[in-house]
């Protein structure tokens, strides 16, 4: 049973560049798969690398977006405060009685 799955990691071991068989001097055959079993095996093993990749991904993402998230509603939280620290100022600045601005720090 895992004689095919086997068998599919060894063929789907990438080929080598271009340069690395130039570099040889000889091209090397490539072995032609006829057997529907060991087609079925390879591809199979082969949706496993992508589906392993999108989870991986699927996992980034996710994780990019509940930062996001946090940052968003830390900015939101920070610009408040800097317009309460604004209003506060401006209302300090500006007595209604028309007397000096309070010298009292914040």
């Amino acid at each position: 049973m895992n004689e095919p799955i086997k068998a599919a990691a060894a063929t789907t071991a990438p080929a080598p560049t271009p340069a690395a068989t130039a570099s040889a001097g000889e091209a090397q055959p490539r072995k032609v798969i006829t057997d529907p079993r060991e087609i079925a095996a390879i591809v199979m093993a082969q949706m496993g690398v992508v589906n392993a990749k999108k989870e991986d991904l699927a996992k980034a993402i996710k994780t990019l977006t509940d930062m996001t998230q946090q940052l968003v509603v830390a900015y939101a939280q920070q610009a408040r405060f800097i317009e309460r620290l604004a209003q506060r100022a401006k209302t300090l600045e500006v007595k209604p009685n028309g007397s000096e601005p309070n010298q009292r720090a914040a």
